[in-house]
């Protein structure tokens, strides 16, 4: 029995999915990149490729509406079960007129799975993204691209308030 990400609500949280508007892609175009298998990863879709030492060829961006307005929140992202072997998928999180990268070893999670990246100030002012290449500096990998999730967990004041990426 393979376990699954359900689209049970969260408290306070947004979820980007692929096949939300928030979701842009770019280099993906065969459906081949593509799985629908249940159980595989969250609302049963995911993209995939093979990493790329050296260039970018594909990448995936979440772009979330952030409702709950500025303040810090956690970012989370779902790991597909498959198609998901990478070591160092570079995640960038530009947030608040900065960008933090955070690389994280997605052979290490399986579906179900929310991983964080750490927590981070949003101004919520709807420019703010999360984005994922195939650029890993790997060869005969492969990663995966599917939902994100952000969790407002309040404000801070400006004084007190640091960033903190994990997994860099």
């Amino acid at each position: 029995n393979t376990p699954q990400a359900t689209a049970t609500p969260m408290p306070n949280a947004v979820i980007v999915d692929k096949k939300d508007a928030g979701f842009t892609k770019y280099g993906f175009t065969s459906s081949s990149y593509e799985d629908t298998t249940a159980g595989r990863s969250y609302l049963d879709h995911y993209y995939f490729c093979n990493t790329e030492p050296t260039t970018e060829d594909w990448w995936g961006k979440w772009t979330p509406n952030l409702t709950y307005g500025a303040g810090d929140y956690e970012v989370q992202i779902n790991i597909p079960s498959y198609n998901a072997t990478t070591t160092a998928a570079k995640y960038q999180i530009y947030h608040n007129g900065t960008t933090d990268q955070v690389t994280l070893r997605q052979i290490d999670y399986y579906n179900g799975d929310w991983p964080s990246l750490g927590t981070f100030y949003f101004a919520a002012n709807g420019s703010e993204y999360l984005r994922l290449g195939d650029m890993t500096g790997e060869s005969d990998k492969k990663i995966g691209w599917d939902a994100a999730r952000f969790i407002f967990k309040g404000t801070v004041a400006t004084a007190t308030r640091t960033n903190t990426p994990v997994n860099t």
